[in-house]
């Protein structure tokens, strides 16, 4: 700046004297099983867009490592280039999610995992990957595969059972025992219902409910 004239030189020798201070700040991640899922899905679209993924999911592990390898360079030059990704995350049903994890799953070698998507948007609004997950450890929301239990029972049970019958939202149905044959379906807990609501509608919408 002195050679350009922009300063003169009485004033940077009293600049360059003076002590720099930094004043450092370490980030904080406050919903890390969130963001950990964001950034693995941040690297799949990349992955995607800069055609690496049949290389990461070759069966030749030099393959994968390298492809890993530029992976990962891509993705943070992405970053540190000061781009802004916008998700759905809801803080305060986040913060609920993770209490009520850690508060009905005391026992200690009993994990838990919870998802939550905005069924009329379909956003995903809440993840918690663990009672106490700790950012880029396993992650159970989204990498404990697993069958998929009651949460298959609207595509295989309901959706077909309210298109063969046309039931009505308020039609009761009877949970009494059952048998087909010599096939008796049980109930988990080995109890027998009586008549019910099968499906129970919200303001926004409805959803359907199986004991």
């Amino acid at each position: 700046m002195v050679a350009e004239g922009k300063l003169i030189q009485n004033e940077y020798e009293k600049l360059v004297k003076e002590t720099i201070k930094l004043d450092l700040s370490t980030t904080i991640d406050l919903y890390p099983d969130y963001v950990t899922y964001v950034h693995q899905e941040l690297k799949n679209l990349v992955a995607s867009s800069e055609g690496l993924t049949k290389s990461l999911q070759s069966s030749d592990e030099p393959t994968r490592q390298q492809a890993e390898v530029e992976l990962n360079k891509r993705v943070e030059k992405l970053l540190n280039s000061g781009v802004t990704i916008h998700t759905a995350l809801d803080t305060k049903l986040q913060t609920q999610s993770k209490t009520a994890v850690q508060s009905k799953i005391g026992v200690n070698d009993i994990e838990g995992a919870t998802v939550v998507i905005q069924h009329h948007t379909h956003e995903l609004v809440s993840l918690i990957g663990g009672k106490d997950y700790k950012k880029n450890s396993f992650n159970r929301s989204y990498q404990s595969y697993r069958q998929p239990g009651s949460a298959i029972k609207p595509l295989l049970d309901y959706a077909p059972y309210i298109g063969d019958t046309n039931a009505d939202i308020t039609q009761l149905v009877s949970g009494a025992s059952y048998c087909s044959n010599s096939y008796c379906p049980k109930n988990y807990s080995g109890d027998s219902y009586g008549i019910m609501q099968d499906i129970i509608q919200f303001d926004n919408g409805w959803h359907l409910l199986f004991h």
